[in-house]
């Protein structure tokens, strides 16, 4: 697959995914035509079809000639999803018997690079919610220890927070890096700036100009975030933050469309508890962008890495 491509492959599977996660997509639902999305995606309509046969490869759109391109049902993209799964593993196993490692013992051997240390994570946001999502995901994804820090506590402090100091590396966003990374050199730890999932915000972005989009958070500096991001939008008045705990929260959440698109931040979810069944049914979306990957599984295999060769010596 060349890789314009793979990129265009991979916008449209994200914007899909993002859609069906916000409601704003069904599985069944068609998408623009092939010309209408080169044209929004600024390639040749010849690459965004390329790239929609391999989407259907996946299971994830089903292209129905004439009729046009459709949002796979569930049921097609978890049978495809298994398949290639499972296409995926043999490879792997492959790869590591190129390397000398045979497929019994491979499993063992990649444990080994994830966990042979029990590393600790500072997850440094300036609010709850995101906070909540770098944690999380770092501990489910990557397996690693996590403490919360809220950058706005030790940039204003005198004294760095002990749980700061023990932390084997700092992770944080973009949106403040620029504050944490002269920390992490005064105090040598290394840190790891993971990039946001983009198309969440971009299609917030286009559903404003629809109408109504209501975003559900707890921590009030998340919804103030979310207005600078979407400052430049003409159709800003259409988004809705709802911040938990405030004064008229419930009878807000009460009056919410059922055809609206609503977002739940993680934290936001976990709140609400068993309110959230009156809300559209919506699934978890990874916060990390793809390439963050990287970064971190990098980091966390060349520490346990240093590790072994250590009790080898």
């Amino acid at each position: 697959m060349g890789p314009k491509r793979k990129e265009v492959a991979d916008a449209l599977r994200e914007r899909i995914f993002t859609g069906l996660h916000l409601g704003a997509l069904k599985h069944g639902a068609r998408l623009p035509a092939v010309r209408e999305l080169a044209h929004l995606l600024q390639v040749d309509p010849r690459v965004v079809l390329a790239a929609c046969r391999d989407l259907e490869g996946e299971g994830v759109v089903e292209i129905r000639g004439r009729s046009g391109i459709y949002v796979a049902p569930d049921r097609t993209r978890s049978a495809e999803f298994m398949r290639r799964r499972e296409d995926w593993i043999i490879d792997v196993f492959m790869q590591g018997q190129k390397h000398g490692i045979p497929a019994a013992r491979l499993p063992e051997q990649l444990r080994r690079y994830l966990d042979t240390l029990r590393l600790t994570t500072a997850c440094i946001e300036c609010n709850a919610d995101q906070i909540e999502e770098l944690c999380h995901e770092l501990h489910t994804d990557y397996g690693l220890q996590t403490v919360p820090i809220d950058c706005e506590k030790i940039l204003s402090s005198t004294r760095w927070p002990a749980e700061l100091l023990s932390a084997d590396v700092f992770v944080t966003t973009h949106f403040h890096a620029h504050e944490i990374e002269p920390i992490a050199r005064q105090l040598e730890k290394p840190i790891v700036v993971v990039g946001l999932r983009t198309a969440l915000f971009s299609e917030i972005g286009r559903m404003l100009a629809e109408g109504p989009v209501y975003v559900v958070v707890v921590d009030v500096r998340f919804g103030t975030k979310l207005h600078r991001i979407f400052a430049s939008n003409p159709a800003l008045a259409n988004l809705h933050v709802l911040v938990h705990g405030q004064e008229g929260f419930a009878e807000r959440l009460a009056r919410i469309p059922k055809e609206a698109p609503v977002y739940l931040t993680r934290t936001a979810r976990r709140e609400l508890g068993e309110a959230v069944a009156q809300l559209p049914r919506t699934p978890e979306l990874r916060s990390f962008s793809p390439d963050s990957a990287g970064p971190l599984l990098a980091f966390i295999v060349r520490a346990n890495a240093a590790a072994l060769s250590g009790l080898r010596a």
